[in-house]
């Protein structure tokens, strides 16, 4: 046997969850799911965490699973006027002609690839842009599951990094990864 150093996070707050840390990945468990974040934002916790995760469905084989996802997250701080344009021409334009200011915008897209639906949200406040990626797939049972899972994760980063420079005009950060 070999020991395994985690670090485990609670809350007095009654209804937030137990979090746990190992070798930066960050796993929260709730009612009904579990979430795998990465704190080094690399591809190799990325593999880890589809490893882990291929294994947890393997092991609640009886358990019903009806859908996994894979998000990333990424916050432009002080977004340029170029970005924000380019997210929201029509309401840039309603404003100016209104005497008004845009103080927070939001846009949602959903766009089928293959077996998976990506979910794309933009948020816009005052001082910054946030971009969701959502990558879902919707699947039969946890035997479905544990044969999607496999390569999903670094796919799925492929397509948010050819696409998100397509549409915005910048590179990406990846802030968070979550299955």
């Amino acid at each position: 046997k070999k020991d395994v150093e985690v670090e485990v996070e609670f809350s007095w707050h009654w209804n937030l969850p137990l979090r746990f840390t190992h070798e930066g990945i960050r796993i929260i468990p709730n009612n009904d799911r579990i979430a795998f974040f990465s704190i080094d934002k690399s591809n190799d916790s990325m593999v880890r965490i589809e490893k882990m995760a291929k294994m947890l469905v393997s092991k609640l084989c009886h358990t019903p699973i009806t859908a996994f996802g894979v998000n990333f997250h990424y916050i432009e701080e002080s977004p340029s006027v170029d970005l924000i344009t380019q997210s929201c021409i029509s309401c840039l334009n309603y404003a100016e002609k209104a005497k008004g200011e845009l103080v927070s915008s939001a846009i949602r897209q959903s766009l089928q690839f293959d077996r998976r639906v990506l979910n794309l949200n933009v948020n816009q406040n005052q001082t910054a842009m946030e971009f969701l990626y959502n990558f879902h797939y919707a699947v039969e049972n946890a035997d479905e599951a544990g044969r999607l899972i496999d390569g999903v994760f670094l796919q799925n980063l492929e397509i948010v990094n050819s696409l998100f420079p397509q549409i915005f005009k910048v590179d990406p950060i990846v802030i968070s990864e979550e299955v």
